[in-house]
């Protein structure tokens, strides 16, 4: 699992200069996606919630949201964040594979690819289980992740990002046997003083999936698969086609 425990100190920036907030990408994207099959949620748990941009959202709808991460560095941010919007937002520092809400919830969340954050099918298989644990019957599960197009053309060189706060590297490589990803991130941030750089290095690892091995996963432990596409949400690369697969699921049974 990654901790992001220095890169949540700029990722909104980041995310930012990359040309929009994958979350607010997201956010209409979720909407639309409920609408069409006539569903309304009172509660939801946000997994892998980061720095809590979607969970916020969500809350500001007046759904009673819980936000679950591994990064107490993301959830710290996502604290403050919901703090200046005024929102009572409770956010848990759990792993995803044996993550425990205080009540079950009429939807779960998990996007931004946090699933390909999982290395083994093991533990996709682990989360999934989880997931379904901490819904109300019939409750949905609403994901994306990274598909092999995306690790192919993206998760190759090195990408750099300039702000006048830090600089970013991103060292990326794809094996395509192992099917494993690692992004070795370089983040030099300026000091309080203002004058001096602090330098942190965090090695990021994803996994890229199959659908089958997803379909298998989510239909062991009860799930219907409503719907999925292939999208891309970002207008600057839409010219390498589909990156990411948007899953919507249900869960059987009590």
């Amino acid at each position: 699992m990654n901790s992001y425990q220095y890169l949540a100190k700029v990722y909104d920036q980041w995310e930012i200069m990359m040309g929009a907030s994958f979350s607010m990408l997201m956010f209409p994207r979720l909407k639309e996606a409920l609408e069409k099959i006539n569903r309304s949620i009172r509660s939801m748990g946000d997994l892998a919630c980061g720095t809590g941009t979607l969970a916020i959202a969500m809350a500001k709808t007046g759904v009673q949201v819980l936000g679950v991460d591994h990064s107490e560095g993301m959830l710290s941010q996502a604290r403050a964040k919901a703090k200046k919007a005024g929102l009572s937002i409770t956010f848990l520092q759990q792993d995803m594979r044996t993550f425990q809400l205080p009540e079950k919830v009429d939807l779960i969340t998990s996007f931004y690819d946090s699933l390909n954050h999982l290395g083994t099918l093991e533990g996709l298989q682990q989360t999934f289980d989880a997931v379904a644990n901490n819904l109300n019957p019939k409750g949905l599960f609403i994901f994306d992740v990274n598909n092999r197009n995306c690790f192919e053309k993206l998760w190759q060189g090195t990408s750099v990002f300039h702000h006048e706060e830090f600089t970013l590297i991103l060292e990326n490589t794809f094996n395509e046997k192992s099917l494993k990803a690692q992004s070795l991130t370089t983040l030099f941030h300026r000091r309080k003083e203002g004058i001096f750089f602090e330098k942190f290095t965090e090695l990021c690892e994803e996994r890229c999936y199959s659908d089958e091995e997803i379909y298998t996963a989510l239909s062991s432990v009860g799930f219907q698969v409503l719907t999925k596409e292939d999208f891309n949400p970002f207008r600057e690369i839409t010219s390498i086609g589909p990156i990411k697969g948007f899953w919507v699921c249900e869960k059987g049974g009590p």
